[in-house]
């Protein structure tokens, strides 16, 4: 599963690369893309940018976060109707 995780990641990279990071230019809108356009993005010094395993890792975490609101509104801040 991890090795199919860092395809997707090196896979939607190269994209961006290809596109640029800019406004207007990909108009991917999906969390992932979002995440790796962000830490693409120049004006980010290289020393403070997320590797390929820390990007695949908080899409995951919000993956798991997001199943576990749409499961239990309680725990999201939205209360369950009784």
């Amino acid at each position: 599963m991890h090795d199919v995780g860092m395809h997707i990641v090196k896979e939607k990279k190269n994209i961006v690369a290809k596109l640029g990071t800019g406004a207007g230019i990909d108009t991917s809108r999906d969390l992932l893309t979002l995440l790796i356009k962000a830490n693409m993005d120049l004006s980010i010094p290289e020393d403070q940018r997320l590797s390929d395993e820390d990007v695949m890792a908080r899409k995951s975490a919000s993956t798991v976060v997001g199943r576990v609101c749409a499961n239990n509104q309680s725990l999201c801040g939205e209360e369950v109707p009784t």
